[in-house]
């Protein structure tokens, strides 16, 4: 199973968001994808509003990182896969 949070990402010297952030069993960041806040009710969206808040507590992650992860974490995957490893 995958660890996720959310976290701010920033995608340009002028553009930072908050963002799900799944990360691989190292704890390295491997994928991210927008954050949206849904719920059936009230308290299921201001749940999610607390998880979010988290963000604001942590570093704030490189995109190029991400991807940078993302990509050897692919490799990874088909080379087991492939029985290479």
């Amino acid at each position: 199973m995958i660890k996720w949070d959310y976290r701010l990402v920033r995608y340009a010297p002028d553009s930072v968001m908050i963002v799900e952030v799944g990360y691989n069993n190292n704890d390295e960041p491997i994928y991210h994808s927008p954050a949206d806040i849904i719920g059936e009710d009230v308290a299921e969206v201001m749940e999610q509003y607390k998880l979010m808040a988290t963000a604001f507590t942590q570093p704030v992650l490189d995109v190029n990182t991400i991807k940078q992860n993302e990509a050897l974490n692919r490799l990874s995957n088909l080379d087991e896969e492939l029985g290479l490893i």
